[in-house]
């Protein structure tokens, strides 16, 4: 009986995963793809806080060179920021910069907004909004706009 578990569990997760690329790929795709991330943190309950773990990858790195790659830069917003790892490698790199964080879930936001008030950054502005409905941010009001896996 043992033995099965593991294989039940292998097909139920092929099964979910064959669900989601269809989910993804019909027209409600989009309506389901902001369904997981906006709620993401009520099925996977640490995922914000351990977000902010990820500063050390290797492609952040590269990120930050691409925006210091503009310079002078005065003003950089991310959409779809989750609790800001992005954010916070660039605010090491760019103490002085503006840096506005967007993302849809509320979780993740409180977690950045917590963070980065705990470093003393008052400056950096945290927002939760879709990428479409970004209110209080104008047209050409930004240096640099990035994403990353959004």
């Amino acid at each position: 009986m043992g033995s099965i578990i593991p294989i039940i569990k292998k097909v139920f997760s092929r099964l979910a995963r064959g669900l989601q690329k269809q989910l993804e790929a019909s027209a409600l795709g989009p309506l389901y793809t902001e369904l997981i991330w906006r709620s993401r943190h009520l099925y996977a309950k640490s995922w914000a806080e351990g977000y902010l773990d990820t500063t050390n990858h290797p492609h952040r790195n590269q990120i930050v060179e691409a925006v210091v790659a503009f310079s002078p830069v005065y003003e950089v917003l991310e959409v779809g920021c989750a609790s800001g790892a992005n954010l916070i490698c660039l605010r090491c790199r760019l103490p002085k910069v503006r840096l506005i964080g967007v993302d849809i879930n509320s979780k993740a936001i409180e977690v950045a907004k917590r963070h980065f008030s705990q470093k003393g950054d008052f400056d950096t502005i945290f927002m939760r909004s879709k990428e479409d409905n970004m209110t209080g941010i104008h047209d050409a009001s930004v240096d640099v706009v990035i994403t990353d896996a959004v």
